[in-house]
């Protein structure tokens, strides 16, 4: 490879990450620093790891992950890494939160320069999609419509996503709503649970 295609595969590189919108504090995050103080922890390591280093399989067969449980427990940090991992894959990831979506899309009904499927296709269009904090909103039908379109989207395109939730599994249906929960689990897609104490208490 020649100082050109060095050069260009460099900024290819960066604007996948920049792309990403992880925010200063996940921002170039790996799996090496995420310290599990348990066997559980260290379970969840091993299958977000696991998750990124077979992304081309999961790509190929819209395999999601869904991260859920305690709050303070990594779930952002390792979803955070599987970004970065595979975008070293040349893989294209967002990172997002359920709000930022939804009110997203909801200012292009009064724009005059975008349209309101505009706004979705954008979040269908990246390789892989994570979405936090699901449970935090309000759960109303609007809500649930345009979360449904997306994940609907991103499930017709067999792109895989990623959902973020302090809510165990059995909690998540009522926020997301059933048929967005029947997508998210088809296939092999992957339930990580965190189910300990939260780093953020812990004494130094």
């Amino acid at each position: 490879m020649n100082d050109v295609e060095t050069e260009q595969k460099r900024a290819d590189l960066e604007r996948i990450i920049g792309g990403i919108r992880l925010g200063r504090r996940y921002q170039g995050v790996t799996f090496a620093d995420y310290f599990p103080t348990c066997e559980k922890a260290k379970e969840a390591l091993q299958k977000c790891h696991r998750f990124a280093e077979t992304f081309s399989d999961r790509f190929e067969n819209g395999d999601n992950i869904l991260l859920l449980g305690s709050p303070g427990t990594g779930k952002n940090l390792l979803a955070g890494a599987i970004c970065n991992a595979i975008a070293q894959q040349g893989r294209s990831s967002l990172h997002t939160s359920v709000s930022k979506l939804v009110r997203r899309i909801k200012d292009s009904w009064k724009s005059k320069t975008e349209m309101e499927q505009e706004v979705i296709d954008s979040f269908i269009t990246p390789d892989f999609l994570v979405i936090n904090e699901i449970g935090v909103q309000f759960g109303s039908a609007t809500e649930e419509r345009l979360l449904f379109e997306v994940i609907d989207g991103r499930y017709e395109e067999k792109k895989p996503t990623g959902l973020i939730s302090n809510l165990s599994f059995a909690q998540l249906e009522p926020f997301i709503g059933f048929r967005v929960m029947d997508r998210l689990c088809e296939g092999k897609g992957s339930v990580v649970e965190f189910k300990w104490e939260s780093y953020r208490r812990r004494k130094p």
